[in-house]
């Protein structure tokens, strides 16, 4: 479920000042992995991590 106040877009993450994310998989496949990499580097979010 998605409410009215989830910001969804970029624009509206960084506009809110958004400087972390915290994630609550809902899938247990490992390509998703990749795939929300891919979309955290495009959206200019820096990856850490070891």
């Amino acid at each position: 479920m998605v409410r009215a106040d989830t910001l969804t877009a970029t624009e509206h993450l960084r506009a809110a000042g958004v400087t972390d994310v915290v994630l609550h998989p809902t899938s247990s496949g490992l390509e998703q992995v990749e795939l929300l990499a891919d979309a955290l580097h495009a959206a200019g979010f820096p990856l850490t991590g070891g």
